[in-house]
């Protein structure tokens, strides 16, 4: 294994991180050494800003940066300075969060019938036509499946729908209320 796996695996000990994040982190990682987006060789700065990206974005466990800096002993403007760089790389940006896949996840976690992701789909494109989306594209994404599943058998509630896609129910209800502005949204729900 080489210095910068090597870096990368301590730092997930020490984090006690779990299988998913792992592979995520592990998978972040590596895109940013393949790209070389890094100028500098400090790895166990990218391990730490990885493993907090993923634990942040993709699995909303919601660790506190200054718990990151404790524990790596990475100060917060080299951690943050990392970050932005791993944010740069991976560019989750409103296309891939409004992917089919992201919302098929999303409506396979509420056991909601596929039949409901093309309108879902639909909502979130008009959404991001009229500039509604803004920075909160999973709570956009969260408050179009909200929509389209209270046509269904099983309708579904906003905490049922904030927790599956890891949001606080208040963030889900704006962007509820951003979308109840659309003005073709009973075109859409037919």
């Amino acid at each position: 294994m080489d210095a910068a796996h090597t870096s990368l695996q301590m730092m997930l000990n020490m984090f006690n991180a779990p299988q998913p994040v792992r592979d995520r982190a592990s998978n972040i990682f590596d895109q940013v050494i393949e790209r070389k987006t890094l100028r500098h060789k400090h790895y166990d700065v990218l391990a730490a800003a990885c493993i907090y990206y993923v634990q942040t974005n993709g699995f909303e466990l919601l660790t506190a940066l200054n718990n990151v800096m404790a524990t790596s002993g990475i100060s917060k403007k080299k951690l943050e300075k990392c970050f932005k760089v791993v944010q740069h790389t991976v560019n989750t940006s409103f296309e891939s969060i409004s992917s089919p896949e992201y919302i098929g996840r999303l409506c396979t976690g509420l056991d909601l019938p596929q039949t409901i992701q093309p309108v879902v789909s639909q909502i979130v494109m008009n959404t991001a036509e009229l500039g509604l989306a803004g920075d909160a594209a999973k709570s956009v994404v969260a408050a179009a499946v909200y929509i389209a599943s209270q046509n269904t058998e099983t309708p579904k509630t906003m905490y049922e729908n904030s927790e599956v896609a890891g949001l606080s129910q208040a963030k889900a209800m704006q962007a509820y209320e951003q979308l109840s502005l659309l003005p073709n949204l009973a075109a859409l729900m037919l």
